[in-house]
């Protein structure tokens, strides 16, 4: 097992030295606006912000890594296996219990249901699993292209007041 995370800090240090660039910039951006969402919504905000941080944690490790972790995810499908660029995510939830000691079984399974989505998501699932929709699909690199402290915040409301109004809609389906 990995070391035991206490400070947010410790996490960024770690995404920093194992992810792209792009990717963690995206991964910090996600967990601005978690924490928005969080706020909003009255959820807690540090699992938001944790969630968000760490939900593409193995999105950079190569397929062998990838399939080595996934032996030990407990929900995996058949349907998983056909589609490589979903295996960050089962295997996020693996490496997270390894490599960060996270035991939260709300962080594990928004890190686990952030590309596909499940029947009965949580809060915190909805939270990153829209955000990863919205971020990825509609600002491509957004956050790489932040220069200043004003833009990041301009930009996380932005970001944020679509995400709340996608958060809203799919809250209102369940």
């Amino acid at each position: 097992m990995g070391m035991i995370y206490t400070e947010i800090e410790q996490y960024k240090i770690w995404l920093k030295n194992n992810l792209t660039e792009e990717r963690y910039l995206h991964s910090l951006g996600t967990a601005e606006v978690a924490k928005e969402l969080a706020l909003r919504f009255n959820l807690d905000v540090k699992k938001a912000e944790l969630a968000g941080l760490i939900h593409d944690c193995a999105k950079c490790l190569d397929k062998d890594a990838l399939l080595d972790l996934m032996k030990n995810c407990k929900t995996l499908s058949e349907e998983e296996l056909n589609n490589i660029k979903t295996y960050h995510a089962p295997a996020g939830e693996v490496l997270a219990q390894k490599e960060f000691g996270i035991v939260d079984e709300e962080i594990l399974s928004a890190i686990r249901w952030h590309t596909i989505g499940k029947i009965g998501m949580s809060d915190f699932d909805k939270i990153i699993f829209i955000l990863t929709y919205l971020l990825n699909r509609f600002f491509g690199n957004f956050f790489l292209y932040r220069q200043s402290h004003i833009k990041t915040k301009i930009g996380a409301v932005y970001c944020s007041t679509i995400a709340l109004a996608a958060v809203v809609s799919l809250f209102a389906m369940t």
